[in-house]
Parts: C-alpha cells; structure tokens; sequence
C-alpha cells in the first residue's frame, strides 16, 4: 500500500515590523504586542533615551545604559533595562513589571 500523503505546509506568517525606531537621540517603542516577540532596544549611547509607548502584552528587552526610561500608556507589559543613568517614569498603565 502507498503511504497517505503529507499534509500541505502553511507558509510562514509575515513577521511584524519592529515596533522600535530612534528619533532624535531617543529610541520610542510604540505599540508593541505580544505578537511582536522580545523587542531588543540597543542603546549605544548614554545620552540616548527610551520610551515605550501604548504596549500591550509585550516584552521588551533595553540593553546598555541609558540616560532615562519613560513608560506610558502600557498593559501587561515587561520591561527589562540594564542600566538607567537618570530618572524612570511610569504613567497611566497598568500591570507593568520594571526589571532594572
């Protein structure tokens, strides 16, 4: 007997655009969702900022030492920063888990 064909093989789903630009000595994460897996922010310079924006379900990944955090905006999202050289500000969101 012949064996029974393979089933066909789904094409793999367009992986989503990082959420993540720098404008202006700054790196914005806006909108970010689980969807996105690990956003990783490289800051290069201790001059340069973060800021997550709108993030929903997400987890974001900040290595190298940056001169300030602000997280705004954001549910059920984790944020994982090396190094913070000035302030961190959170506001307007809700389950948010800093790691520094």
């Amino acid at each position: 007997s012949t064996p029974p064909p393979e089933p066909p093989v789904a094409p793999a789903p367009p992986s989503a655009p990082s959420p993540a630009t720098f404008v202006r000595n700054q790196w914005i994460v806006d909108g970010a969702t689980g969807d996105h897996g690990v956003v990783d922010v490289q800051v290069e310079r201790t001059m340069h900022a973060a800021a997550v924006y709108g993030s929903k379900g997400a987890t974001i990944r900040v290595s190298g030492k940056c001169a300030s955090l602000q997280v705004e905006g954001c549910s059920r999202t984790n944020v994982y920063v090396e190094s913070i050289v000035g302030t961190l500000q959170i506001s307007n969101c809700q389950r948010v888990k800093i790691f520094v």
